[in-house]
């Protein structure tokens, strides 16, 4: 198997292909650069200002306002709005000069984008360079040498893992010049952003089996890349949408012993959202908050029957495109992190990983290779 990879990076190398991946890289590495750019708020403007509401910070000051100056525990800044932290960290983190929850935001936004770029590119590129290896007996040869099928799809199913976590790392490289470049230091709690970077890492290669499998089940150029096409919309649409809403329109509102929006508004107004503690129910697929043990809004009664409940839930838990909501998160990250919804749709993947490459192999060892 490692001289099968061997020889697709060889080829790929000596081939026309190469010069579309680091085309579309360097093109996507420049777009990448813009999009830190942007989400940080250091700029090499002379008369840069920031304005929120009624305060006006200047360029030479905004360095005072960013999470490295403040003192604060990077694990409170990534679960503040989720849970209780000290009331002085809160009032860092919540002062509305303060950048250090933008920048929160923005370092999960870049871990989450990284996988994209690099799965678009393979995506792409399975069809031109694997549908030449077909039309050139490629294939053919290596099965002919001895090599069985099956090893033969996974050596390319392992050389396509490698070039996307190439590129990823590349752009982790990026990342961090870019750091170094602007003086950032940005806030990285690792047991979220790794396991955040895990979660779309194991959707990118879902992605890629489905795309190769296409490949080798029908051998065709046109059909991959239509296939292609349609598997990176999922990068950006999560597929059990429709589902979660109706798991959602079928629970009523609960009136008794229940907290009223006024009461949830004042508390807010007077302790601030630091009052409240926040949890994922996983059998409701429900968010539920909580003030000093009281449930604030709890869910009434279902109008689905068990077996009805149980069936959305599982096609949502399913779902490898579960946490790809470009309409924002269906919960916090750090919740997504802490209540187990990140390992969930890891473990779904791995389970779509496993199922679509038996059904290529097996598809694929049953037909002839001609050419």
């Amino acid at each position: 198997m490692k001289k099968i990879i061997s020889g697709y990076f060889y080829r790929l190398i000596k081939g026309f292909e190469i010069w579309i991946v680091v085309g579309l890289f360097l093109i996507s590495t420049v777009y990448f650069l813009i999009q830190f750019r942007q989400q940080i708020f250091i700029s090499c403007s002379e008369d840069f200002v920031i304005t929120r509401l009624d305060t006006t910070i200047k360029k030479e000051d905004i360095r005072d306002h960013c999470y490295a100056n403040l003192n604060i525990s990077v694990r409170d800044l990534y679960r503040c709005y989720s849970e209780p932290v000290p009331e002085e960290t809160y009032e860092k983190i919540d002062d509305i000069r303060n950048f250090a929850s933008n920048e929160c935001y923005a370092v999960l936004g870049i871990t989450g984008y990284l996988p994209v770029i690099p799965t678009i590119i393979v995506l792409l590129i399975i069809p031109v360079f694997f549908g030449r290896l077909f039309s050139d007996s490629t294939i053919k040869n290596l099965v002919s040498c001895g090599h069985s099928k099956r090893r033969v799809f996974f050596s390319a199913l392992l050389f396509c893992f490698a070039l996307e976590l190439i590129m990823v790392f590349a752009e982790i490289i990026e990342f961090a010049l870019f750091c170094i470049i602007y003086q950032w230091n940005p806030p990285i709690y690792l047991p979220v952003l790794l396991l955040w970077l895990l979660t779309k890492l194991a959707s990118m290669f879902t992605l890629t089996t489905a795309a190769i499998s296409v490949l080798f089940i029908s051998r065709m150029k046109t059909v991959t890349f239509i296939a292609g096409c349609l598997l990176t919309v999922c990068l950006f649409v999560c597929l059990s949408q429709p589902v979660k809403e109706m798991l959602h329109e079928s629970y009523s509102s609960k009136d008794k012993d229940c907290m009223s929006f006024e009461e949830h508004s004042q508390i807010a107004e007077d302790y601030g959202l630091n009052a409240f503690e926040f949890d994922i129910d996983l059998t409701a697929f429900r968010e539920r908050i909580y003030y000093e043990d009281k449930e604030c809004f709890p869910l009434g009664d279902t109008s689905l029957s068990p077996a009805q409940r149980t069936l959305l839930l599982t096609i949502i838990y399913l779902d490898p495109t579960m946490l790809s909501n470009t309409e924002g998160q269906d919960f916090g990250l750090y919740l997504e992190y802490r209540d187990g919804l990140m390992a969930i749709n890891i473990a779904a993947n791995i389970f779509w990983i496993t199922l679509i490459s038996a059904a290529g192999i097996f598809v694929f060892n049953k037909r002839e290779i001609h050419g």
